[in-house]
């Protein structure tokens, strides 16, 4: 017979709601064990037809203290639970994740209950349709005085918006929605260890590492930053010299008028210069420029040849095993303007 303890174990690996209607009422045994598992609970698995009945019944069935985590991503029933009396079965959960939830029904849920215990937090979000809503979870949830001991954040379509408490438990964060350069080192400030970061960035306020102050943050390892079109060189530089201990670099950006952004040497200076320890790299940049009369920043008699020869005798770029492309095109009559691309994968 297996043992109590192993059979807790292999509990942990359902949710609730499966776990409940496979082994209650099975005997004594499994009964009581019920009540001592940890457990999580998936919405989305409760059958249509028995939905009331597990927040009015099933639930009751279970210590509070046992529910680890919540996750849901179906909007009518969100809809139902969020002013409900049941949400408070949930209060000691440690991981929530919300999919296609608006984001006013998540407002609801903040207010009506502190998840105190929350370690993990992730939203893909739905925007409310027609109608502009201006309450960010973001400035909700990366808050060290609501959630001390939050780990984890991941947000769609929202702005990551600038705090002033200390977050001394995060992580890890992923912002998809826009988000700025500002805010980003606001957040390094804030969180002494953070570890990982993705975002990507369409808004810029420019940063010149000759003129500005730089805060080094010495516990980001893997740094995964989309840039739009407005910024600058400077920029990028303020931006790496700030994580010099970052191992794991997706970096994609485009801009226009711009060959810098797509100048393997240039890419070659900045790297090591401010990644000593990076040991894998997925970049992806590139510029074009459509002006008459040509732009003088545009070295259109370069020889894309030559530029290849040049990556190959790199020294730095040979050390590494990346995979590495560039390619310079010209006009034609499909396409009336000059391009550069380099990527590193």
């Amino acid at each position: 017979m297996m043992a109590n303890d192993v059979l807790l174990e292999l509990f942990e690996y359902y949710d609730f709601y499966s776990l409940f209607f496979s082994f209650s009422s099975l005997n004594a045994r499994f009964d009581t064990l019920l009540t001592r598992c940890r457990v999580s609970i998936d919405l989305d698995r409760v059958a249509p037809n028995g939905f009331i009945d597990f927040l009015s019944r099933t639930l009751q069935q279970i210590n509070d203290d046992h529910i680890q985590s919540f996750r849901a991503s179906n909007i009518h029933r969100m809809f139902i639970l969020a002013p409900d009396n049941t949400l408070f079965h949930f209060i000691r959960i440690r991981s929530l994740r919300l999919c296609n939830i608006p984001v006013n029904i998540i407002h609801v849920i903040v207010e009506r209950v502190h998840f105190y215990r929350l370690e993990h937090a992730s939203f893909d979000q739905r925007p409310v349709p027609y109608l502009p809503y201006h309450w960010y979870p973001s400035k909700h949830f990366l808050n060290s005085n609501r959630y001390p001991k939050l780990r984890t954040y991941s947000d769609s379509l929202k702005w990551l918006l600038e705090g002033t408490t200390v977050l001394s438990s995060l992580e890890h964060i992923r912002i998809d929605g826009s988000s700025s350069s500002d805010s980003y080192l606001n957040l390094l400030h804030r969180s002494p260890r953070l570890k990982s970061f993705q975002a990507q960035f369409w808004l810029e306020s420019y940063k010149d590492p000759s003129l500005s102050p730089i805060y080094i943050h010495n516990a980001l390892t893997n740094l995964h930053l989309r840039l739009g079109w407005k910024f600058d060189e400077p920029t990028i530089m303020y931006l790496f010299q700030s994580t010099p201990r970052v191992r794991k670099l997706t970096f994609t950006a485009s801009k226009h008028r711009h060959y810098t952004v797509a100048d393997p040497n240039w890419w070659e200076n900045i790297l090591n210069k401010c990644f000593q320890e990076l040991k894998w790299l997925c970049l992806r940049v590139s510029s074009d420029t459509d002006d008459t009369p040509p732009d003088p920043d545009w070295p259109f008699d370069l020889d894309e040849h030559i530029v290849r020869q040049q990556i190959e005798a790199s020294p730095y770029w040979r050390d590494h095993t990346w995979q590495l492309k560039y390619e310079k095109q010209t006009p034609t009559a499909e396409h009336n303007y000059h391009r550069a691309a380099f990527s590193v994968s």
